[in-house]
């Protein structure tokens, strides 16, 4: 879990994208038209739940239509209380999305540059080669680094033992180290996706600012965003209307709300709801956060795998649409910005399962558009 797109999912992905990259949305934006719509919408989200897809929401940002928020399935199976659009839920690895933002709006703010180094910023923790790994890698999943939590059984079991453990960022990174320090040869060498260069990101913007991680992001990034619901939170289960999060190793479900998300921190601890996190990604798109010359930096892609290209942060489908996936006990999601169609989307589900897939739902709420 907390990893990128498992390569049958992004193969199936690609092949629908390749027909949505023919055209824009051609659906009319008076009120019986949207009604239509949001109809059919509501209906594919119904026909994506199953046994191990307990609930979801949809957020949308339609060009004609303005906000969409729907949700379909429970929030909670055993009082099968309904998922509402309202309801608080993990977006995991979106995180990221958040904590590059952040990053850059350093950067835009002459405060950090891309090329500073590990060595020059976090000296204090001793990273082998770290005046090699610099701020620009650490952002494209190119520093060498291995994964605190994907690349270590042994710290997988010790979250699953005692899910209510507070980990602190520089346990997480010392865990990561553990596993084999990063090799020159390894450093730019190719993409490696990690958690922990995150993680790494979190403790950069807090030298830089003198403010805690959390501080700065909800006010360089999250409030001017517009959002009201989105938040850090280690226990989700300590918020007021949250969803509570299934994870399916067998069959059976296994609630997930009382884990404490700090064993993933600035790599994917924040709290929020579909329709906020479409909301966020057409506040970034739209220039409300950063300038266009700095998301234009954020957006300089460089193919990874499988027909997909990553950027300072930024996951792009060609075809498809530019944003961030993520999956973290309980959950799952995924958030896009379409430019041909000006379409802000995102998709949470509450349950982390081979049958969760929320950008195929995104693809499916897309081809619903086109008539």
């Amino acid at each position: 879990m907390l990893q990128p797109l498992s390569k049958n999912s992004i193969a199936a992905v690609l092949a629908l994208g390749a027909s949505l990259a023919l055209g824009a949305c051609d659906v009319g934006g008076d009120a019986s038209e949207r009604s239509a719509g949001i109809a059919r919408i509501q209906r594919q989200l119904e026909g994506a739940l199953g046994d191990e897809v307990t609930g979801i929401q949809l957020g949308l940002v339609h060009p004609e239509w303005g906000p969409v928020a729907l949700a379909a399935g429970h929030a909670n199976i055993a009082t099968k209380e309904a998922m509402t659009p309202s309801h608080l839920t993990r977006i995991a690895s979106a995180t990221k999305l958040f904590t590059a933002t952040a990053v850059m709006k350093l950067v835009e703010d002459g405060r950090l540059a891309l090329d500073e180094t590990l060595d020059e910023l976090l000296p204090e923790l001793s990273v082998p080669n770290g005046e090699l790994i610099t701020v620009e890698l650490l952002l494209r999943h190119r520093a060498g680094l291995a994964d605190h939590f994907n690349d270590s059984e042994a710290f997988q079991d010790a979250v699953l033992e005692a899910p209510e453990t507070v980990w602190t960022p520089e346990e997480l990174v010392d865990a990561a180290l553990a596993l084999g320090a990063p090799e020159k040869e390894d450093i730019d060498a190719g993409f490696g996706y990690t958690n922990t260069a995150y993680v790494l990101l979190g403790l950069v913007i807090e030298v830089v600012t003198s403010e805690t991680y959390e501080d700065f992001v909800a006010a360089q990034v999250i409030e001017p965003a517009g959002l009201e619901a989105t938040q850090f939170a280690n226990r989700i289960d300590d918020l007021e209307g949250y969803a509570e999060g299934y994870w399916f190793p067998t069959p059976e479900p296994v609630p997930c709300s009382g884990y404490d998300a700090s064993f993933v921190w600035s790599a994917g601890s924040l709290v929020s709801t579909a329709a906020e996190l479409a909301a966020f990604i057409d506040a970034l798109f739209d220039g409300k956060i950063l300038s266009p010359s700095t998301l234009s930096e954020m957006c300089d892609f460089v193919e990874i795998d499988d027909g997909m290209r990553f950027g300072l942060g930024l996951l792009d489908i060609p075809g498809v649409g530019t944003g961030h996936n993520g999956a973290i006990f309980g959950y799952t999601s995924h958030v896009l910005y379409n430019a041909k169609r000006d379409l802000a989307a995102a998709v949470i589900i509450n349950s982390l399962s081979d049958e969760s897939d929320p950008l195929a739902v995104i693809v499916n709420v897309i081809e619903t558009l086109d008539p």
